[in-house]
């Protein structure tokens, strides 16, 4: 009796090794990497994550941006050109919903295609891509690219292969170049708002950057004047309606040479300002949407209501910006000694108002593209997302009518302006780019399915450990009882 228990134990320990190893090599254990948020990487610090370019030069530029960018230009062998971008560190495809690249071309049209690696997949094929066609004449546009629904896109993501012209054959024309300006990993919507206004802010570079405030950046600012509060809350400035139930004109005054010294950052004279642009987010308890800044220069010392420009801002709780142009004005120089920031004309008792950002730009240029970008990300907070398969587009109808507006996962206004716009992607679906020698569709054929989570891997793990002891102590039991 005793033998044949330790028989039946013996085959039950065995059985559960079995189970365990057929799971790990059937269902691959998706590890967990949340603790690493999905990064944004801009400008010339994009270069250190991308490699195995394939008839490409890569330089870095700054020729006409404030900011740092990359070039990848065609070489003499222009015949589809590619690099691929390896994340700086380990993440998951399902954390990654979204990826933002800010572009241009010289070229007359260009498509620019992702092809995917994650999970199974170790090289690159047609069955997990995403591309996005976009407007030439050198401007600067965010391309959108949507991976929600993206095949073979799930488990740890290994590469990305940029094909920043895609199509591209033997006798297209060497040193036709495309420029990206960073690349944004974003695990929702939300973050596709910020990713975008980080992006913005390297291409553009301000001259004075004030952002991610501390307590310490709050000292500049007059405190509780005319009824308004001002606190740090996830390092964004908050003022806020203090001590009444209706205001009709709350304000807080900003030492700004006391702000730069807190920034370590180089005063400006008033006749180098092109542009002040703040970045804020209203509640609805603000009636008067507007916002008057105050600037003192020189011998102007004070608010001077002679002194002053005014624009209107979105309450409905999404991020907005005010630009106040300073360009070619004859009232404003010398040193700067500060602004007042009338941040609304009329409000009741909870209102708020939210500052991410007060960028001071030297070029308008740099200025108005840093609006577009703002402007344009707007929309997505507006529309929402949510991606209709009845409306998407076939690599066809597309190729057919590049110039009409893409069929996206947010709903867009055409840009054709003179700057910069978003663009958002469409579902690939052909089969006609040739793909690197490495690929193959064994590699690429990832049952979305099949991946279990590493917490359960862990669980059945213990449950076997615990099992194989509990095995131990009864033979040896029985052992004894049998001696």
């Amino acid at each position: 009796m005793v033998g044949a228990i330790k028989k039946y134990l013996f085959k039950f320990i065995c059985l559960l090794l079995l189970a365990f190893v057929l799971l790990s090599l059937l269902c691959p254990v998706r590890v967990m990497c949340t603790e690493n948020a999905p990064p944004v990487i801009t400008g010339g610090e994009l270069s250190s994550y991308l490699g195995n370019s394939k008839n490409t030069d890569i330089s870095i530029v700054s020729d006409d941006m404030p900011g740092e960018y990359i070039r990848l230009k065609l070489s003499e062998n222009p015949e589809d050109p590619s690099v691929t971008f390896y994340p700086p560190s380990s993440y998951n495809a399902e954390d990654v919903e979204y990826i933002i690249i800010p572009v241009r071309t010289n070229r007359a049209d260009s498509r620019f295609k992702l092809y995917l690696s994650a999970g199974q997949s170790q090289g690159f094929g047609e069955d997990s891509t995403s591309y996005v066609w976009f407007s030439p004449d050198h401007e600067w546009q965010m391309l959108i690219f949507d991976l929600r629904d993206t095949d073979g896109w799930s488990g740890e993501i290994h590469s990305i292969r940029l094909d920043y012209i895609d199509h591209a054959q033997k006798d297209e024309e060497p040193g036709d170049y495309t420029d990206i300006a960073g690349i944004a990993l974003c695990p929702d919507e939300n973050s596709v708002i910020d990713a975008i206004n980080i992006l913005a802010k390297s291409l553009c570079s301000p001259a004075n950057r004030f952002d991610n405030f501390t307590e310490e950046a709050v000292s500049a600012f007059d405190h509780a004047v005319n009824f308004t509060g001002i606190s740090v809350v996830d390092s964004n400035l908050v003022f806020s309606l203090e001590g009444t139930a209706q205001c009709e004109d709350p304000y807080l005054g900003l030492n700004y040479q006391k702000l730069t010294q807190i920034y370590n950052c180089e005063a400006l004279d008033a006749e180098d300002v092109a542009a002040v642009i703040i970045r804020l987010k209203g509640n609805d308890k603000i009636y008067q949407d507007f916002f008057e800044l105050f600037y003192y220069a020189g011998s102007i010392t004070g608010a001077n209501q002679q002194y002053s420009m005014v624009c209107q801002y979105d309450t409905a709780g999404q991020w907005d910006g005010v630009m106040f142009d300073f360009d070619g004005r004859n009232d404003f120089a010398g040193a700067i000694n500060g602004f007042r920031f009338d941040w609304n004309c009329g409000s009741y008792d909870g209102a708020e108002l939210e500052i991410s950002d007060i960028l001071i730009f030297d070029d308008i240029n740099s200025a108005d593209l840093y609006m577009d970008f703002i402007e344009e990300a707007n929309l997505i907070s507006e529309d929402g997302g949510g991606e209709d398969d009845s409306e998407k587009q076939t690599e066809d109808e597309i190729s057919d009518s590049t110039d009409e507006e893409q069929s996206t996962g947010f709903e867009q206004e055409e840009n054709t302006e003179e700057t910069g716009g978003l663009i958002s992607d469409t579902e690939a679906t052909d089969d006609s780019d040739s793909v690197n020698e490495e690929d193959t569709s064994a590699e690429n054929e990832t049952d979305n399915g099949s991946e279990i989570p590493f917490y359960i891997m862990c669980v059945f793990l213990v449950c076997l450990s615990i099992g194989s002891v509990v095995t131990v102590v009864v033979i040896r039991v029985l052992n004894k009882k049998q001696n």
